[in-house]
């Protein structure tokens, strides 16, 4: 019972045959998830494996990412300015000159207008 996999209708058992209408809520837009639910995935990031872009899940409508080595060195700026999507890709994975990371650990910070998170990103090339 509930909503198939692209919520586009509802499955329930019924004791009797009959036709039933839902009358619940209206449909509307999904509201933007807190930040504290955003994640990054694939990890690990294996282009061996056929990985080719990281996506960042659980965004709110404006959101930017700043991508770090453990060192600090900043690597990438992601920007996302829309809400049609709860998600950004970072595609192809490279720094800010175009070249592919190396194999390691990466930090992220997600920031919105009054919000932070932070997480790790593991490349293995």
């Amino acid at each position: 019972m509930g909503f198939n996999r692209r919520n586009v209708f509802i499955a329930c058992l019924a004791a009797m045959l009959g036709i039933f209408i839902n009358r619940g809520a209206p449909v509307s837009a999904a509201a933007a998830p807190d930040i504290k639910s955003a994640h990054a995935f694939p990890m690990p990031f294996k282009p061996s494996l056929g990985h080719n872009k990281i996506t960042f899940r659980g965004l709110t409508a404006r959101v930017k990412i700043k991508i770090y080595t453990l060192s600090g060195e900043l690597v990438k700026e992601l920007e996302k300015d829309n809400a049609s999507s709860q998600d950004l890709v970072w595609s192809p994975v490279t720094n800010w000159r175009g070249e592919a990371l190396a194999s390691g650990i990466y930090l992220y910070v997600i920031k919105t207008d009054n919000d932070k998170k932070t997480g790790k990103l593991f490349i293995i090339r």
